[in-house]
């Protein structure tokens, strides 16, 4: 009896299995509009013709392709119906249907398949279906040909005029950006068992293809010292300037020979030709294991493990996937869709191989044979890193957020596995999370298998919440809200973190949306600012080509919660503040178990200059996990405090005439478009990218005030030479006393940290707005005017603060930050009017409530709400 071994707790495999990009090594272009029906759709998932392909439609894989289809155009399940409406579509929309949710990065496109070159479309325009353009890998057999014909034309006879002319095309297209390498179909014409040829029978065969001309201007060169001659001169060329090599193995129409397919009659060229990276395509099959023990033992020999995605049965490719682990290193893996013609194959390729890879990592994830971290590096490896490397490419991965209707039905399966794994493992209850605009953490408690059950029906879980959840403070909600109006607040399975200190219950984010859908799919709330931040988010990734990395600096300090006094007097990473045995060290210690059970990062954690103050430091992630990771981090602090009888507060002054507490915001940027960042900016180390990111950040650096220091409490921290960041906007390098630090250095990479900012701040809203801001200043190709400020800036003359383009200052109150953010259209804009507006009544609710307290009153309040 067969076991499903594919385990449902591997939450980040999942997300990568099936959103992680793709470069698609090796595929072909797709045929003109006016050609689309010119060959028989019967071979989509074969390599038969002629009358084999009548027998087609018949395979496993076929069925389960129209099966695919079907879902995708909204039809019947029968092959008939798939063709039918397909040809219902215009070639644009057909296109983009397939092509939109692959999440395909970049192609790398044999466009040489000589007998239907003008029948296909130009290798770039295939780039509006990828976020990166699209490169040639050039078919030498073709080139050769082409050239045979020219030498013929222009009546050049001689063999040693060919040979160099040839060397020339292939030393021009190893010098060509465009091209990625090359492609040899030696499989199809005289096999893999490449030899080194006689000079005089590489001569004769010239002569015979160069007089067959004069009869017949097709050239099919299938002659084996001709072919061999040019195959070996390839791998010597390619070898000496770095290109890959690329040959078609096993898996092919009638014309190859299956004896001379197998790849294990290349071990002679391996070896004589160490330097040239070869690529050997289409799974060999099903010659998958010889291919798998040859990339092991071979340093230069890298398989692919594609084509068979669709062309074989799902069992098949199960088996297949596992072949290729059960010897080859994952370093030595790549994969491609081998597409071509119609854009289903790149689409079925896809989606199949997301459920292979993910299925057979996760069995062995159950199994004990890897962890799960692993499993997700093997992912991005053979979907993106490996290909990447190899064919040096310098692209840096995106996610996709485009999902097929059945890969999206897969996921919400997925899902609701995940909720019934987590049931499994003791899990009851889920404790769905917000964070409203005052920074306050919330969260409902519903039962697991309610969860389950939502999931099964509707394919979200969640709850129904009053509109108003995100703007009250206290027991009033903020003007303009109210008790009208429900939104939908669905949990986010990617952000499930699992919680040893509440036996039988797990974290998770949720985010708001819409009640009903929208254009047949659910709509986030444009005043969530969860929602707003993947927006943002998601939006720089498209247009900009953005990537970031943030961490956070987690400062809190440790109160007697009787009289809320700190509960030591030790200072910066005192030995005596974390005496061995007491409950202090044993509450770190226990923290730091904690994030390990919930799969957060430690970095390190110290005692600060504060009395009783602490500091916990978490790794980098995307924007996005960066902040789900830094609510659970906080939720575990307070939580393993309580528990030995502490409470941890994040108020910006905890104690009178001591350091402040912050959270500073580590932040690094990158881009798929620049080279080097466009060049070095024209102040300071950093590239030019950095410089319009960090200088519109300054620029909007007053209104950011008030969603970093949203409080009145939050300006009692702000104070000059006390390396909270100070008064005055600027930067600085390895500055506290500057609002952005720049720290790190040329080789390791730059990171800005964001010092006015403290616990009292909506992480989401803040991240959002401080990423947008950066933003509009690389969309506008803003330049870097302020210089670098080494020193207190408040202690400088205006002169010199002139001299570095230092002349604003940050806002010096809440009111001030209030009103900067009301005149900054920009960062409105970005944001949302109904959220800014909604935001702003809220924090001006929070003001007015503190300011009829007395200053004792008003810190004990933060001390207990914070």
């Amino acid at each position: 009896m067969s076991t499903d071994h594919s385990s449902t707790q591997c939450p980040l495999l999942k997300h990568a299995a099936f959103y992680f990009p793709i470069i698609d090594n090796h595929t072909h272009n797709l045929l003109k509009a006016e050609h689309r029906s010119d060959f028989p759709f019967e071979g989509l998932t074969s390599e038969a013709n002629g009358e084999a392909l009548i027998d087609a439609t018949n395979t496993i894989a076929l069925y389960r392709a129209t099966i695919q289809l079907a879902k995708l155009y909204g039809c019947e399940p029968t092959f008939d119906a798939v063709k039918k409406a397909r040809d219902s579509l215009s070639y644009e929309e057909l296109c983009q249907k397939c092509m939109k949710p692959t999440g395909i990065a970049s192609l790398l496109l044999d466009d040489g398949i000589d007998a239907i070159q003008n029948l296909c479309y130009d290798y770039r325009w295939h780039d509006r279906f990828t976020s990166t353009p699209s490169k040639r890998i050039v078919r030498v057999e073709t080139l050769a040909q082409d050239l045979i014909k020219t030498l013929h034309s222009q009546g050049k006879t001689g063999f040693h005029i060919f040979e160099k002319e040839f060397e020339r095309l292939i030393q021009e297209s190893c010098s060509d950006g465009e091209v990625a390498g090359f492609k040899s179909v030696a499989c199809y014409r005289t096999g893999l068992d490449i030899q080194k040829p006689v000079t005089s029978d590489v001569e004769d065969q010239y002569a015979i293809a160069f007089s067959s001309l004069k009869n017949d201007p097709k050239l099919r060169l299938a002659s084996k010292a001709l072919n061999d001659f040019i195959v070996r001169l390839v791998l010597r060329v390619a070898g000496e300037h770095g290109k890959p090599v690329q040959f078609h193995t096993g898996l092919g129409d009638n014309d190859i020979s299956l004896v001379t397919a197998n790849p294990a009659v290349m071990q002679p060229i391996f070896k004589e030709f160490p330097q040239t990276v070869i690529v050997l395509l289409h799974s060999s099959y099903p010659f998958c294991q010889e291919a798998g023990y040859l990339a092991t033992v071979y340093k230069n020999v890298y398989l692919d493990f594609g084509e068979v995605f669709p062309m074989i049965s799902r069992d098949g490719q199960l088996s297949l996937t596992r072949q290729m682990f059960e010897l080859t290193p994952t370093t030595k893996l790549i994969w491609s869709t081998d597409g071509h013609w119609w854009p289903e194959t790149y689409y079925l390729g896809v989606i199949q191989v997301r459920e292979a890879l993910y299925e057979v990592l996760a069995s062995f994830v159950a199994k004990g044979d890897m962890t799960e971290a692993q499993a997700v590096t093997t992912v991005e490896r053979v979907f993106f890193h490996n290909s990447n490397d190899i064919y040096h490419l310098g692209l840096t991965p995106r996610p996709t957020q485009q999902i097929s209707p059945s890969l999206q039905a897969s996921l919400t399966t997925q899902s609701a596995e995940t909720l019934k794994s987590l049931a499994a493992s003791g899990v009851r209850f889920l404790r769905i999370y917000w964070v409203d605009y005052a920074s306050v953490p919330r969260y409902r408690v519903v039962p697991i298998g309610r969860l389950q059950r939502m999931m099964e029906k509707d394919g979200r879980a969640g709850y129904a919440i009053v509109k108003s959840s995100f703007a009250f403070i206290g027991d009033h909600f903020a003007a303009g809200f109210g008790a009208v109006g429900v939104y939908y607040h669905t949990i986010d399975m990617k952000s499930v973190r699992r919680l040893s200190y509440a036996k039988g219950h797990a974290f998770v984010m949720g985010s708001l949306q819409e009640m009903q859908q929208v254009n047949g799919s659910y709509v986030g709330a444009d005043i969530c600012p969860r929602t707003t931040l993947a927006r943002i988010i998601e939006d720089a990734k498209a247009k900009d080509a953005v990537n970031f990395l943030i961490g956070f600096e987690i400062e809190f300090v440790l109160l007697n919660p009787k009289d809320l006094t700190p509960v030591n007097d030790d200072g910066w990473c005192h030995s005596s503040a974390i005496p061995g045995g007491s409950d202090i060290a044993k509450v770190l210690d226990e923290i730091a178990d904690e994030l390990e059970v919930a799969g957060i990062e430690l970095q390190h954690y110290h005692a600060e200059a504060a009395r009783g103050q602490y500091e916990v430091v978490t790794g980098p992630l995307p924007p996005l996990e960066a902040v789900d990771a830094l609510i659970a981090t906080r939720q575990i602090i307070s939580n393993v405090a309580q528990k030995y009888g502490m409470r941890m507060t994040l108020t910006p002054k905890p104690t009178a005439y001591q350091c402040g507490t912050g959270a500073h915001m580590n932040l690094s940027i990158s881009s798929d478009k620049l080279e080097n960042g466009g060049g070095p900016a024209a102040n300071g180390p950093i590239n030019k990218f950095e410089g319009s990111f960090l200088q519109s950040i300054l620029d909007h650096m007053p209104a950011l005030c008030a969603f970093a220091l949203p409080s009145p409490a939050s300006y009692w921290r702000l104070v000059d030479g006390t390396w909270s960041g100070g008064t005055w906007v600027c930067w600085g390098r390895d500055n506290k006393d500057c609002p952005i630090r720049l720290a790190g250095d040329p080789t390791s990479g730059w990171r800005f940290e964001y010092k006015p900012l403290d616990g009292t701040s909506n992480p989401y809203l803040m991240t959002a707005a401080t990423l947008y801001a950066g933003i509009l200043g690389i969309r506008n190709n803003q330049k870097l005017v302020a210089g670098d400020v080494q020193g207190i800036a408040a202690a400088m003359s205006d002169k010199e603060r002139q001299a570095l383009g230092v002349s604003s200052r940050l806002a010096r109150n809440i009111d001030e930050a209030l009103d900067y953010l009301k005149n900054d259209k920009e960062l409105i804009d970005g944001l949302g009017a109904n959220l800014v507006k909604g935001y702003i009544s809220t924090m001006e609710l929070r003001r007015d409530m503190v300011a009829k307290m007395t200053d004792e009153q008003h810190w004990a309040w933060m001390a207990r709400n914070y």
